[in-house]
């Protein structure tokens, strides 16, 4: 709500697409809402075209820590995946920028961790590998195409 919100005091059309699976209608402040997901590509270009979308800010990826540790693969899905995908139908249709949106959580590998004077090992997160991994094909896919991560 805090980037539509801006935007819009900014003079700028909003439109966000978004599943709804984990956010509420009522924090778009009344921006045009397109339920879908990222992972559909032919959404993605629709709504790009269609709205004549000139860049994203991308909030969909999930970001519980715990969360990735006990259902991975549907952090992978959402966070990976559905990211190439919003960046492949963003493409189609000539949408050159994007902002990933990742700093709800700590990224990196922490060996230990102080915390009220007593040493606590910390593992590796799932999450930090998703975003490294958007991170690498965003490269790429911006070395390939011009697009402006």
């Amino acid at each position: 709500s805090h980037t539509v919100r801006l935007l819009r005091d900014l003079g700028r059309d909003v439109v966000v697409l978004d599943s709804l699976e984990r956010a509420d209608e009522r924090s778009l402040l009344g921006a045009e809402l397109v339920v879908g997901s990222i992972a559909d590509e032919a959404l993605v270009t629709k709504v790009c075209r269609d709205h004549e979308v000139s860049a994203i800010v991308h909030f969909a990826a999930y970001k519980s820590v715990g969360e990735s540790m006990s259902s991975p693969g549907m952090y992978w899905h959402n966070n990976v995946a559905g990211t190439v995908h919003l960046a492949e139908g963003a493409l189609a249709a000539g949408v050159q920028h994007m902002v990933f949106s990742s700093s709800a959580s700590v990224y990196g590998t922490l060996r230990r961790l102080r915390l009220l004077n007593a040493q606590r090992s910390v593992r590796r997160m799932c999450t930090p590998s998703q975003k490294q991994r958007w991170n690498e094909c965003s490269r790429g896919t911006a070395k390939l195409t011009g697009f402006a991560r």
